[in-house]
């Protein structure tokens, strides 16, 4: 699965849910960050979450940011 790729965890999946992948390749600069604004903004107000590619942090980053990540969203609130 393409998620696969990006994350050391098992994805479920689920035909019926979109997941909006955003491309952060252009994040360094000013035109950039304002392409991506938008893609960004309709993702959480639509679904609440996206799965963010070419961001630039290595696999060892992404694979310990992961379990944070798990957990807070697991967390009771």
């Amino acid at each position: 699965a393409l998620l696969d790729r990006y994350f050391d965890i098992q994805w479920a999946a689920v035909e019926w849910a979109d997941l909006a992948i955003i491309d952060f390749s252009e994040a360094r600069t000013p035109e950039g960050r304002s392409n991506l604004a938008p893609q960004v903004r309709d993702a959480m107000r639509t679904m609440g979450f996206f799965c963010a590619v070419n961001h630039g942090m290595t696999q060892a980053q992404v694979s310990q940011s992961n379990p944070r990540t798990i957990n807070h969203f697991r967390a009771r609130l």
